[in-house]
């Protein structure tokens, strides 16, 4: 037999077909590129984080974004990283980064929900009822994967994906859908204008009427939400797809990522204090003349190296104040 026409046992795509080779190619690809989006995303932000942990009081909310950056950080690179061997149980562990990953982006939407919402336990508790049911749809994709080494190399490439994996998708869409419609239910409530039809659907799709601050929420609600629905749709589609297995699996790496990014860029706008326009306050006066605020905060100001107290504010009341520096209270 022709020595050139046994496989390179030091080149794995030997070992495959050229149309197989081909797909583990372009998912390899996607997977590189994604994964330094992610780790630019990461860099870019390392003064903020910087900020969060050391400058500001920090709190579960706080714990809950730094597990969310590294558990996606993780699980990206461990589709990167390549001979590892071994491959069912790198593959068991590296996928048990993705509840992880996603579920701690949900709770950081949660906590959101928690603080908008704080007068309305019985909204707060079906969240978080929700918010399990993510988790246990996300826990699904450490067990329906399998993977096995190609030939007699050290690389691992995915044989099988069963059906159930796609709840990892299905029940994320189901709490991110309630924690936006009750945000936005809630939010809509703190507008000055009486409400009839036209003008609801323009406050709730649009946030006229209201007070820049609960439009800022509102809108970046909506872009969160935008980003989780549209990328989580396409995944659970693509499972279901008659395609091979690796372009079957291969949305699940920009589907975690997005929705992380879109996660901690939401927090971070929240915790810092960067809604454009946006002012802060002190008072307790609210314009639906209730006595509770809509939102609720750690207010955490750093004076000569100390942090001071905690107080609630009203995001409603228009005075002109310095910018606030706050987190959502857990």
């Amino acid at each position: 037999m022709d020595a050139n026409l046994l496989p390179n046992p030091f080149t794995p795509f030997a070992f495959l077909t050229a149309e197989h080779a081909d797909q583990i190619r372009s998912a390899s690809h996607i997977a590189a590129g994604v994964t330094g989006v992610l780790v630019w995303d990461v860099v870019c932000h390392l003064h903020d984080d910087y900020r969060l942990l050391f400058k500001l009081r920090t709190g579960l909310c706080t714990l809950v974004y730094f597990v969310s950056r590294h558990s996606c950080v993780q699980r990206l690179l461990g589709a990167t990283v390549q001979p590892t061997g071994n491959c069912e149980i790198f593959q068991k562990i590296c996928n048990s980064f993705f509840p992880i990953a996603v579920a701690s982006s949900n709770l950081l939407f949660f906590f959101r929900l928690r603080a908008v919402c704080m007068e309305n336990p019985t909204i707060i508790r079906i969240g978080f009822a929700l918010w399990l049911v993510s988790l246990a749809g996300c826990l699904t994709v450490p067990f329906a994967l399998d993977s096995v080494p190609v030939g007699n190399t050290k690389y691992c490439v995915n044989t099988d994906a069963r059906p159930y994996v796609a709840l990892s998708g299905i029940f994320p869409f189901f709490h991110d859908t309630f924690v936006f419609l009750a945000i936005t239910w809630k939010l809509t409530k703190n507008t000055h204008k009486e409400i009839t039809l036209r003008t609801g659907v323009r406050v709730a799709l649009l946030g006229d009427y209201l007070p820049a601050f609960s439009r800022a929420l509102l809108v970046d609600g909506q872009r969160y939400y935008l980003v989780t629905i549209v990328t989580n749709f396409i995944a659970v589609f693509m499972i279901f797809m008659p395609l091979p297995i690796v372009y079957r699996l291969v949305w699940c790496f920009p589907n975690v990522a997005l929705i992380n990014m879109m996660a901690c860029l939401v927090y971070r706008n929240t915790k810092l204090g960067r809604y454009k326009g946006s002012p802060t306050a002190t008072s307790d006066t609210n314009f639906n003349g209730t006595s509770e605020p809509p939102l609720a905060f750690r207010h955490s100001r750093t004076i000569h190296g100390n942090t001071q107290s905690r107080s609630t504010i009203n995001v409603n009341a228009i005075i002109k104040k310095e910018p606030l520096h706050g987190e959502l209270s857990v």
